[in-house]
């Protein structure tokens, strides 16, 4: 389950970009995050997972998301894909993984 009460979302000490966002997601559903540019949707993702600053409480299986760090793993979309990068995504995923396992264990 995803809880998550009162979050919110400011940058730069006065552009509010998620305000007083309330929802509770059971185990098994699935939903889609829609709305036009500019409308959050990135920055509620990275929010649920802990990568901007925002007030609020947002726990997953009970657990506040500061503390599942190392246990999730975001990739975001870009517009430009380099094809000739020379990793799979599956080893793009893998790399937040180094500082706990080692490199050349991923």
């Amino acid at each position: 389950m995803i809880e998550i009460q009162e979050l919110n979302v400011i940058y730069n000490n006065d552009y509010q970009a998620l305000a007083n966002v309330s929802i509770t997601l059971e185990e098994g559903n699935i939903i889609g995050v829609i709305g036009p540019n500019g409308a959050g949707k990135s920055t509620f993702m990275k929010a649920l997972l802990g990568l901007v600053s925002c007030t609020g409480m947002i726990t997953i299986s009970h657990e506040r998301v500061n503390s599942l760090r190392g246990k999730v793993a975001y990739v975001e979309q870009k517009s430009h894909v380099d094809y000739h990068f020379p990793i799979t995504v599956k080893e793009c995923v893998s790399l937040g993984t180094y500082k706990r396992v080692g490199l050349f264990r991923i």
